[in-house]
């Protein structure tokens, strides 16, 4: 039988879509995966935003704890009971705005920080076996990504521009990439002249409230989705599915509709 791993990107907690991420939990317990990827953005942390106005202008810091940071907390718990081998939560740039408002902030800040720290919170009380987390690197190939196959990463994004897809296929070179960050379902391929080998980079899209409009009114093209991957035991021997979710259903790639009653 081939691994499966579920890819769950930009949950944004506190701004979470309900019902989409209810299909997605419900095909994550239909497909049992042996590895269950949060890939980034699990909060928003908005209470920590450079970007004004946010949602720290109307809800203190207690409130986004309890809020946000202690059901994310739960969710994860979860998470944790659905996947058969391992839970691997990747930071995004959201859970980074903790990290670069408590350095702003000096001693007070590594005091806060130390509380509060994501790393921490998502690993208490897991196991180093089956839980990982991969703090944010930003635009790093080399620090920020989970290794699904020899040639196939998972990361947070390194890029929100409308040909995302290209820069990350791009960064990446004779690897595959799954990735988040824009929101949007995207794919891009190409071939390695040497091996014939598909490369792909490829998003889902996000579970989070799709917006009507996004940064000075434009348009949004946000989607919900998630990634199926299976993966077989040979070198360079697996399959990406972007699933779309749509309304409170999707179809899985074996054909099994998730359908909320």
């Amino acid at each position: 039988m081939a691994h499966i791993a579920v890819s769950l990107f930009d949950i944004h907690f506190i701004e979470r879509d309900e019902q989409a991420l209810a299909v997605a939990m419900q095909a994550v317990r239909m497909l049992k995966p042996d590895t269950l990827i949060i890939g980034g953005d699990l909060l928003t942390c908005g209470y920590f935003s450079s970007h004004p106005p946010s949602i720290r202008d109307s809800m203190p810091y207690s409130e986004w704890v309890d809020r946000e940071l202690v059901p994310a907390c739960g969710f994860l718990d979860e998470c944790q009971s659905l996947t058969k081998g391992k839970l691997v939560v990747l930071a995004g740039n959201h859970e980074e705005r903790i990290e670069r408002w408590c350095a702003k902030h000096g001693d007070m800040g590594a005091v806060l920080f130390a509380a509060i720290d994501p790393g921490r919170a998502f690993a208490k009380g897991r196991s180093k076996k089956s839980f990982v987390y991969i703090p944010y690197g930003g635009t790093d190939l080399h620090q920020s990504y989970y290794k699904l196959a020899p040639d196939l990463v998972v990361v947070h994004g390194w890029s929100a521009a409308k040909a995302a897809a290209r820069v990350h296929l791009e960064a990446v070179r004779t690897k595959s990439v799954i990735y988040g960050h824009v929101h949007r379902q995207q794919t891009e391929t190409t071939r390695d002249p040497f091996t014939d080998q598909i490369i792909k980079a490829e998003c889902p899209g996000c579970l989070c409230s799709l917006q009507t409009e996004y940064l000075r009114g434009k348009p949004s093209t946000w989607t919900h989705g998630i990634e199926v991957t299976y993966i077989g035991k040979q070198p360079r021997d697996w399959t990406t599915y972007a699933v779309s979710i749509c309304k409170g259903r999707a179809i899985l790639p074996d054909g099994r509709e998730v359908v909320l009653k």
